[in-house]
C-alpha cells in the first residue's frame, strides 16, 4: 500500500511538469465545412469488427486487453484493471459520449512504426482542409521509470495519386493525466491545401515512440473538413444574438446578417434545416443576408447557415465552409386539458385544478383574477355560479388559449312553515 501511495505522489509531481509542456494541436481558426470524411469506427456491441485490410499493420484481437503490437475496436473499456492494473484508465464511452460508439484501442508495437493508413476520396481541388483526430493517452501515471514511453504520433498527408507530401505534423508527447483527472480526449490536426489536380489523399499515422512500457492510446473521429475564412453572423447584425424564440402561431420576420473576414470575393449559398429535415440549399439565397418570415409559426427548431465557396464552385457542398447556425425555436403553446362541468352545493368548497403549463391565471364570477392553482373557494355561494376561465403560460413564456369550465352552485334548501 505504501508503494502505491509513493507512486501516486510521484505522479502528482510529474503531472505539474507535463501540463506546462503540453503541445498545442493545429486546428482551424476560421469556418469549417461539414466532414467530407468522418471515420468514427461505427457503433455496436463489443467488440467491433476489424479495420479494412491494408488500414493497419497491427494485429486485430477481440480482447479488450490487446498486447503490444495489437489493437481492438471497442465501445467501452471497463475492465482495464483485469489486464493493466494501476496503468490503464477505464473509458466508458467514445469521444462523443455515444455509449455504443466504437473507438480504436492501440497497444503500440515494440518498435516505432506506421500503424494506420487511409485514403480519402472526393476532396475538392485548390481547397484548404483541416485533418483532425481525437486521441486519448490510455495510461495514467502509476509508475515512473526511465523507459516509460508516451504516445507520440506523426500525421502525414500525401496525394494518393501524386502531388507528394502535402502536410506533416507531430503531436509531440501526448502527456498522461492522473487517475483523479481521468482520461482526456485531445484533438490533434494539421492543415493542407489540395493542388489543382488532386482530389484524393492518403493519411499516414506513424507512432514515433516504442511500446512495451506505456504508449497505449485510444483514437476516435478522424475527419477531413474544409477550412476557410472567419464568418461572423447574427440576427439583425453580425454582432447580434445567435438564437431567438417564437410561440406557436406567432408571426415574425427576421433578418440574418453575415460578414466574411479574409476573403475579398466570397460566393454565398444559404441553407436551412429543422429538427425534422436535413440541411438544404435555399433557392436564390446567395447574398450575405437572408430575410426569414414566419406566419402562423409551427413548433420546431429552425436553423439557418451561410455556405461560402472555399477554392471551388459553390455548387459542390464538399468544398464549402459554413457559418455558425442561427436558430429560431418555435415553442408549442401549453395545452390545458378540458374540464367537465362542475355541480356543487352552496357552502361546499369549489376546487378547480389546471395542468399543462407552469403558471396560470383564473378568472370567474365573484373572484378577482388570480394565479392560484388549484383555484379554491372554500364556501361557494350562488354568486360563484357561472363560467370560470384559465389561461396557462409555459416554461418558454408562451400563452395558451383560454379554457373554460361551467360551475353550477345549488342554493341551500330553506325550510318553511306554512300556516293552516
Amino acid at each position: 500500500m505504501r508503494a502505491i501511495f509513493t507512486r501516486l505522489f510521484i505522479a502528482a509531481i510529474f503531472t505539474a511538469f507535463f501540463v506546462q509542456c503540453e503541445a498545442q494541436a493545429q486546428t482551424c481558426n476560421g469556418a469549417l465545412g461539414d466532414p467530407v470524411i468522418d471515420q468514427d469506427f461505427g457503433a455496436g456491441a463489443n467488440p467491433g469488427p476489424p479495420l479494412p485490410q491494408g488500414t493497419t499493420t497491427m494485429q486485430y484481437v477481440t480482447s479488450s486487453c490487446p498486447n503490444d503490437g495489437q489493437y481492438t475496436i471497442l465501445n467501452a473499456l471497463v475492465d482495464s484493471n483485469n489486464c493493466h492494473p494501476y496503468t490503464w484508465f477505464n473509458v466508458p464511452t467514445d469521444h462523443t459520449g455515444n455509449k455504443n460508439g466504437y473507438m480504436m484501442l492501440v497497444n503500440a508495437s515494440y518498435e516505432p512504426s506506421i500503424f494506420f493508413t487511409d485514403v480519402a476520396n472526393g476532396l475538392c481541388p485548390n481547397t484548404t482542409y483541416e485533418f483532425s483526430a481525437y486521441i486519448l493517452n490510455l495510461n495514467y501515471i502509476s509508475l515512473i521509470t526511465a523507459n516509460y514511453s508516451q504516445p507520440n504520433i506523426t500525421f502525414t498527408i500525401e496525394g494518393a495519386t501524386g502531388g507528394g507530401i502535402l502536410a506533416t505534423d507531430t503531436t509531440g508527447t501526448i502527456q498522461p493525466t492522473t487517475y483523479n483527472q481521468g482520461p482526456v480526449w485531445v484533438k490533434y490536426g494539421v492543415f493542407f491545401t489540395t493542388p489543382a489536380d488532386v482530389s484524393s489523399i492518403r493519411l499516414v499515422m506513424t507512432n514515433n515512440a516504442p511500446g512495451g512500457n506505456g504508449n497505449d492510446f485510444m483514437m476516435d473521429d478522424i475527419t477531413f473538413r474544409a477550412c476557410g475564412p472567419i464568418i461572423q453572423d447574427g440576427f439583425s447584425s453580425v454582432a447580434g444574438v445567435k438564437s431567438t424564440r417564437l410561440c406557436q402561431g406567432g408571426n415574425a420576420t427576421y433578418v440574418l446578417k453575415t460578414q466574411v473576414v479574409g476573403d475579398n470575393t466570397p460566393v454565398f449559398q444559404w441553407q436551412a434545416s429543422s429538427s425534422t429535415s436535413p440541411w438544404t440549399d435555399i433557392p436564390g439565397a446567395t447574398a450575405d443576408s437572408l430575410v426569414v418570415p414566419f406566419t402562423n409559426a409551427q413548433p420546431n427548431v429552425y436553423q439557418y447557415r451561410l455556405g461560402v465557396a472555399n477554392g471551388s464552385s459553390i455548387s459542390n457542398v464538399g468544398c464549402r465552409v459554413y457559418s455558425t447556425p442561427l436558430t429560431v425555436t418555435v415553442n408549442p403553446l401549453p395545452v390545458v386539458p378540458p374540464f367537465p362541468d362542475q355541480t356543487i352545493c352552496e357552502s361546499y368548497p369549489l376546487q378547480l385544478t389546471a395542468t399543462g403549463g407552469t403558471s396560470y391565471t383564473w378568472t370567474g364570477p365573484g373572484i378577482s383574477p388570480t394565479s392560484q392553482n388549484p383555484l379554491v373557494i372554500n364556501n361557494a355561494t350562488p354568486a360563484n355560479d357561472g363560467i370560470y376561465t384559465v389561461v396557462a403560460v409555459s416554461d418558454s413564456g408562451c400563452t395558451g388559449p383560454p379554457v373554460s369550465v361551467k360551475v353550477k352552485v345549488i342554493p341551500k334548501v330553506v325550510a318553511a312553515i306554512k300556516d293552516t
